[in-house]
């Protein structure tokens, strides 16, 4: 009996999704069935675009997408594929992820040992090793075609029968160009309008790791796959992007076990690049027509030879995908995972040599047990149990289902390792440090650390450095809760359609100042009041600011702050400690086509701000336990989020000691982060 057609589920609503879930649907004729996003709305835009059945299944709910699939393609920005990957593995699903599968060779194997313990079928989805002109040009390198090479010109006859069958077959006798003795490849294109993610720092952003697994791929591939490890010749980087990524490298590439070698540039930065691949033999040459990539012709020895392409050529590899899955393969011949993690080790090493940012694909604090499906059976410690914060989460800890909570309090000894699940570290600041890095790095297990990361500047960049260094940065979330507030959600949400942000005005006033002895340990009044002023700045502006004022009253009891960013939008952030009015929290935002806002309590309410905030910090309890504990994904809001607002606060009481305005300097190179957003690969 023949099985029922595989349902195909897509992560990510950016342009290379569209095009794969367009390709399915027109050259394939199969449906995307679910579409998992961030934004339930882009979800269900997505979904109506491309044809998703059912809007219930255009979601933000990794659960319910999940339940109604059997493979995904994974199209999510380069630092979360293995997460994802991970993630949709333990959900019993077969994985194809868009290249870089991983930006280290560890993190290719992460995902291929999971995808061989659940029998579960893998691929990075180079689509390139698939493209039928490319399939036939592979089979014009050596007299005698191993099987592999076989596979691929096989492989390339059955998706275009006619021509590659003749060409292919002709090669297998023949190879016209004997051995390959040099590959050159010219990549580029003019990046200036290009997705923002590909300038990103934080989101493996670049020429490098945006183009170069082509290179290495493309490469590997015409040098007849050799099984040996590459070793990079030289690398450098060129020419560079403001943001700090590489705008152009350059170098070469050699094989152990191959007598060629590969000399290759890649660049964001020329729309005039020849995208084109050159194959010097023995006996001739090869020239893959632009794009290489993607090519519909190449010339052997000056003869050209069309393959043209269908549709966008991204349906090609989800045949194979369904081929493999069929005969109950793991992996597909024409991109093993051995590949794979060999171009993630190649990839590693250009970085490293050409001195490239090594950002993202940090590994899982721990792998996430079955049995976390179940908040019954977890054990959260929180530690400042006794505080006014930490009553308050231990007992929204129960609320939403969690077994067991263990208290910490002041004197109480740490929670050894094995006894806890995760911890929420609500203790007093100067405490964060101790508490944060006993959780993370010798209880080995994820934590919400409430804001501030640490009581300290220098003390944030080095426990951050610590957590990279260990590869536990992506497990620790920080309690930034306004990000979960509804009313600042739904102004987040209206903002999206009204345009470019033009003026942002923050309003945070106490009904009452803190007692003396908590004003005497507290510090810096912008780290600790205005810490969250910042991040929501950010947040809704959706940029960085580039430059800071700050005012401060002599009793530390109001503060006035002016953030501007590169596009010229002004955030104006205001503080007071005893508001006659209440409790006073709002923020409007004015755009280019409107305004949205969100407004506060009503003047007679006699809320705080547990009270004020209580859906908010129930919510990113929430998510925390479903995204990080149970997921095993990376926070909504990190450590990156934590220094950056951190790295404001400090930023301000320069402004305020100088009396003028104050340039931001980036984050530490050295730091290495990472956020969760959507993209485009």
């Amino acid at each position: 009996m023949k099985p029922p057609p595989l349902r195909w589920g897509v992560i990510g609503t950016g342009v290379i999704a569209s095009q794969f879930a367009e390709d399915l649907r027109s050259q394939h004729g199969v449906c995307v069935q679910a579409v998992l996003s961030r934004d339930e709305k882009r979800a269900r835009e997505f979904g109506a675009r491309v044809g998703v059945a059912s809007e219930e299944f255009c979601t933000n709910d990794f659960a319910g997408f999940a339940s109604a699939i059997d493979v995904v393609y994974i199209a999510t920005p380069h630092t979360d594929h293995v997460d994802d990957a991970l993630r949709c593995l333990r959900a019993g699903l077969h994985v194809l992820v868009e290249k870089p599968l991983a930006l280290t060779a560890e993190g290719a194997a992460a995902v291929f040992a999971e995808a061989s313990s659940r029998r579960l079928f893998a691929m990075e989805a180079m689509w390139t090793r698939f493209i039928p002109g490319l399939c036939a040009a592979k089979c014009h390198v050596a007299p005698r075609p191993s099987a592999s090479h076989q596979h691929a010109c096989s492989l390339s006859i059955r998706l275009f029968p006619l021509a590659a069958f003749v060409e292919a077959s002709a090669a297998a006798q023949r190879g016209e160009i004997g051995r390959v003795q040099h590959i050159r490849i010219d990549h580029g294109f003019d990046g200036s309008s290009a997705p923002p993610r590909l300038t990103d720092p934080q989101l493996a952003g670049g020429a490098w790791w945006d183009l170069g697994s082509y290179s290495i791929s493309c490469s590997h591939a015409m040098l007849g796959r050799p099984r040996g490890e590459a070793s990079v010749v030289c690398a450098a980087v060129t020419e560079q992007h403001t943001t700090g990524v590489d705008a152009t490298t350059e170098g070469e590439l050699s094989f152990t076990d191959a007598s060629g070698s590969a000399s290759f540039r890649v660049s964001l930065a020329d729309g005039a690049a020849k995208n084109t691949l050159v194959a010097i033999g023995s006996e001739g040459s090869i020239v893959i027509h632009a794009p290489f990539h993607h090519p519909s012709a190449f010339s052997v020895n000056g003869t050209r030879h069309v393959f043209p392409l269908r549709g966008h050529g991204l349906w090609y590899q989800a045949a194979e995908v369904e081929r493999c899955i069929a005969r109950g393969e793991l992996q597909s011949p024409s991109c093993t995972w051995d590949e794979s993690r060999r171009w993630a080790s190649a990839l590693e090493q250009v970085a490293a040599k050409a001195g490239i940012a090594a950002v993202g694909s940090i590994k899982r604090i721990k792998e996430t047990p079955a049995s976390y499906t179940d908040r019954s059976a977890l054990r959260v410690a929180v530690l400042g149990a006794k505080g006014r914060i930490g009553s308050m989460h231990a007992a929204t800890l129960k609320a939403i289902g969690v077994g067991t909570v263990v208290g910490v309090d002041v004197g109480d000894p740490l929670p050894e390792k094995g006894s806890i699940d995760a911890a929420v570290v609500s203790s007093w600041s100067s405490a964060h440090e101790q508490h944060v890095r006993h959780c993370a790095l010798v209880c080995g297990v994820p934590v919400f650390c409430e804001k501030p990361l640490t009581d300290g500047w220098e003390s944030s960049v080095a426990l951050a450095k610590d957590l990279a260094q260990a590869g536990v940065i992506q497990c620790v979330q920080i309690g930034f809760q306004r990000r979960f507030d509804p009313p600042l959600v739904r102004a987040a949400a209206a903002k999206a359609s009204l345009g470019a942000v033009r003026t942002l005005r923050i309003d945070s006033r106490d009904p009452q100042p803190p007692p003396p002895t908590y004003m005497a340990q507290m510090g810096s009044h912008f780290y600790d009041m205005t810490i969250h002023d910042f991040d929501e700045a950010r947040w809704l502006l959706g940029e960085e600011p580039t430059s800071i004022k700050a005012s401060l009253s002599p009793d530390k009891m109001r503060a006035h702050v002016e953030l501007t960013c590169p596009s010229g939008a002004v955030a104006t952030i205001v503080n007071d400690r005893c508001c006659s009015l209440g409790y006073d929290q709002r923020a409007e935002i004015f755009c280019d086509k409107g305004r949205c806002a969100s407004d506060s309590l009503p003047a007679d309410s006699n809320a705080f701000f547990l009270e004020r905030y209580a859906e908010a910090y129930k919510a990113s309890l929430d998510d925390f336990l479903s995204r990080v504990v149970q997921g095993g994904a990376v926070p909504r809001v990190g450590v990156y989020d934590g220094l950056y607002a951190a790295l404001l606060a400090r930023c301000a009481d320069e402004a305020v000691k100088s009396g003028g305005s104050v340039n931001i300097p980036p984050l530490p190179d050295d730091v290495i982060v990472a956020q969760d957003q959507d993209g485009n690969n």
